[in-house]
Order: C-alpha cells, then structure tokens, then sequence
C-alpha cells in the first residue's frame, strides 16, 4: 500500500468524485493502474502536453450514467465529466 492509499484509508469521508490535477502522467515510470482506489473507477488525460500534466478523475461505483471526454487544446488538457448521483445529474 502507497502512501497515497494511507492517506485516503484514514478520511473519514468517502467522497464521490476525487480530481487530482497535475498528476505527472507523462512520466515513463509513473501507470494510473498503480493508484487504483477500490470503489472507484478510474479516468486519467491521455495526452499530455509536459511531464507536469495529467489529469485524474476517481468516481465511486455508485454513479451512473457516467459520460467522459477529453478536451486537448494547445495549453492544457482536461477532461469533462457528466454522472447522475441519486437521481440527480451533474
């Protein structure tokens, strides 16, 4: 278990939605798959401009209707997420 786990494992709130934003994911050695939350479905930018960028974007399985896309301009990278949480959209 990483320190990021450790950290997540000791709030006391379990949040719906967790945005992490330059998360680094050009680097070689880094893969979103060693930071999976269980209860969680994992959505990450897959172009990114520099080794700075990176988006990540955890939703608990409890969402629906989850709909993604990624937006890439020639400044930044993001991604735009619409779910439906207890009947209600967002």
């Amino acid at each position: 278990m990483t320190r990021y786990h450790t950290i997540l494992d000791n709030i006391e709130t379990k949040f719906e939605v967790i945005a992490l934003t330059e998360a680094w994911l050009s680097l070689d050695n880094i893969s979103i798959n060693n930071f999976a939350i269980n209860g969680y479905t994992t959505y990450s930018t897959t172009n990114n401009k520099n080794q700075n960028d990176g988006v990540v974007v955890y939703l608990k399985d409890t969402l629906s209707d989850i709909i993604v896309t990624e937006t890439n301009t020639q400044a930044l990278t993001a991604l735009e997420i619409s779910f439906k949480m207890s009947k209600i959209d967002f």
